[in-house]
């Protein structure tokens, strides 16, 4: 038997297989056909009606064959190419992008270090977020950003009710609102903010 005539054999028996269980069996018989797949037999047993077919002329037979095969190729391929999701949602980011004013690139990471810094250090004390990040880099045109400030949080939820405890740790690093707007006014001379987007981690299993 050759390849084509093997394929089609499997295709019909597959069909029925998918389709017996639809029909009120009268005569059967045990039908046994075995598919050789990455080196392991799968043997499948197919009782088989023959009352299925016994009143249809060979042409309408074979057109039913073609529609039920057809019918389960097209299930079979949307399996295949059923995918499983292979990731998983992470941490929740806080991205915020910071375009710098010429020359005062030191000056800005400086009072980042004593201000910023120091508040998400105390931050991650009191269990408020988990990590932060400062990333650094080269403008590609005179309107992009270059410096980019990320904070870690749990998940969502850790990012809300939390307002009292934010302002409790402004007001130890930086001090009172007085102090805060100093702080304010000076960055402003030094940059320019682009913007925050929350952003979610995405983990590969």
């Amino acid at each position: 038997m050759n390849l084509s005539a093997k394929r089609s054999m499997f295709f019909e028996h597959a069909a029925l297989i998918v389709f017996y269980p639809f029909y009120q069996p009268i005569q059967r018989k045990e039908s046994l056909f075995r598919i050789n797949l990455n080196k392991t037999t799968i043997r499948l047993f197919v009782k088989l009606n023959n009352s299925i077919f016994s009143n249809l002329n060979p042409k309408t037979m074979k057109t039913k064959i073609l529609l039920l095969v057809a019918v389960f190729a097209i299930t079979f391929s949307a399996v295949s190419f059923a995918q499983e999701r292979q990731y998983q949602s992470g941490s929740e980011w806080t991205v915020s992008f910071v375009q710098i004013k010429n020359g005062m690139s030191r000056d800005y990471l400086n009072s980042l270090k004593t201000t910023w810094k120091a508040v998400q250090d105390e931050g991650i004390k009191q269990g408020l977020i988990l990590s932060y990040k400062v990333l650094e880099g080269n403008a590609s045109n005179p309107d992009d950003w270059q410096i980019m400030l990320m904070v870690e949080y749990k998940n969502l939820a850790s990012m809300e009710g939390n307002e009292a405890k934010w302002d409790a740790i402004q007001m130890k690093v930086v001090g009172n609102e007085e102090d805060q707007k100093k702080l304010r006014d000076m960055r402003v001379n030094m940059r320019t903010m682009y913007g925050t987007k929350l952003m979610r981690e995405i983990v590969f299993k």
